[in-house]
């Protein structure tokens, strides 16, 4: 009897933080849907990325105020949706290349641990590398030639690249690409049917 009085709090240790949870599902919602909203419509202008870039640097400025006030969140206590929209707005914080290296230590040890995909951690890995003018080591990172094709961004070692990609869970890049470019073309056949060009 004493002993599980002692283990029960231990239990409760990690919390799920419901409150938490919906509020970081709120800000990944809206953080997707200015980005379909771009993908739709790739030639929206500058309000659009003016809206854009609001919406990216309110999420990561309330993102920075839980992890200073309540920590890091966890799946446990976010749950592993929570943690996706972590990773998004952590992601979309290209304006803020610190707080995303600062972040990084944390995600390879979830990914490592089995909190979060390990894809998640090679995104975030490629997006501080490419934003800070270093060559990416999962191919994650991409750029279109003249027709809208897509292709990686310099990548150290490309011979190994299908090689690091699946220690990371990732498909290979070819694949990978083919996902692009198949994405790009269902949302070019959508914006055609709603009468866009």
């Amino acid at each position: 009897m004493k002993l599980a009085a002692l283990l029960l709090p231990l239990l409760f240790c990690v919390q799920s933080n419901e409150e938490l949870r919906k509020e970081l599902l709120a800000m990944g919602e809206i953080d997707q849907k200015i980005q379909l909203d771009q993908n739709l419509n790739p030639l929206s202008g500058p309000d659009h990325d003016a809206k854009q870039v609001y919406v990216f640097v309110q999420n990561t400025k309330r993102l920075r105020e839980i992890i200073r006030t309540q920590g890091f969140p966890t799946a446990a206590q976010v749950g592993k949706d929570g943690m996706k929209m972590v990773f998004l707005i952590i992601q979309h914080s290209d304006f803020a290349p610190e707080f995303q290296e600062k972040c990084l230590p944390t995600f390879r040890k979830m990914a490592m641990n089995g909190e979060i995909p390990k894809q998640d951690y090679a995104y975030l890995f490629d997006r501080i590398r490419v934003n800070t003018g270093r060559k990416q080591l999962y191919g994650s990172q991409l750029a279109y030639d003249k027709d809208a094709n897509p292709y990686p961004k310099p990548v150290e070692d490309p011979k190994n690249l299908d090689k690091r990609r699946a220690e990371m869970g990732m498909s290979t890049e070819q694949e990978y690409l083919d996902v692009v470019k198949g994405f790009q073309r269902d949302m070019k056949k959508k914006l055609e049917k709603n009468g866009g060009s």
